[in-house]
């Protein structure tokens, strides 16, 4: 038995599949990782905590809280209950860290946030750093883009290359 034939829509429709799966995969990427960086910059403001809520996640086996609070932007109230950019949860495996916090957070704590000044009701109280996660994503969506983009057309000019040869070497091809 010989090998499969070379089917070249197949390999075409994969590497589109992988061009739009990369797409938003980049778009989202990368956007973390601009908002992570810009919201190195943006401005603090003091917070009342609301409410805190502890319990222990079953699927990750960390003990976790959440909190909601409330500040005042040039005399507008907002609420939220984001902990950092991307999470409303903060999580660890150590249940004494998140009871110190918690002893911390406490309603009616004050506590120091941070918040988007084109956008005042995003805010987070946990400023996050670019992570090896955040790049690897980036990475891997510009490496979809690639395959999809130049793969298919590479291994077509190869069957091709290699048609035209074979062609020319038993003398089909000539006239």
């Amino acid at each position: 038995m010989g090998a499969k034939p070379f089917n070249l829509k197949k390999t075409q429709r994969f590497g589109w599949l992988c061009i739009i799966i990369a797409l938003p995969l980049a778009y989202y990427s990368l956007m973390t990782v601009i908002d992570k960086a810009r919201s190195k910059a943006w401005p603090g403001a003091d917070a009342k905590v609301i409410q805190t809520e502890a319990y222990k996640s079953t699927r990750a086996g960390a003990y976790c809280f959440q909190l909601r609070y409330q500040y005042a932007i040039a005399g507008k109230e907002f609420s939220s209950t984001r902990w950092t950019l991307k999470s409303r949860v903060a999580c660890n495996r150590d249940k004494h860290l998140v009871d110190a916090a918690l002893e911390q957070l406490q309603p009616d704590a004050t506590i120091r946030i941070r918040y988007d000044p084109t956008d005042p009701g995003k805010s987070f109280v946990d400023p996050e750093d670019v992570d090896f996660t955040d790049v690897f994503y980036i990475v891997l969506a510009f490496g979809l883009i690639v395959y999809g983009l130049f793969v298919p057309r590479a291994l077509a000019r190869k069957k091709t290359k290699h048609r035209s040869d074979g062609a020319l070497a038993d003398g089909s091809g000539l006239s």
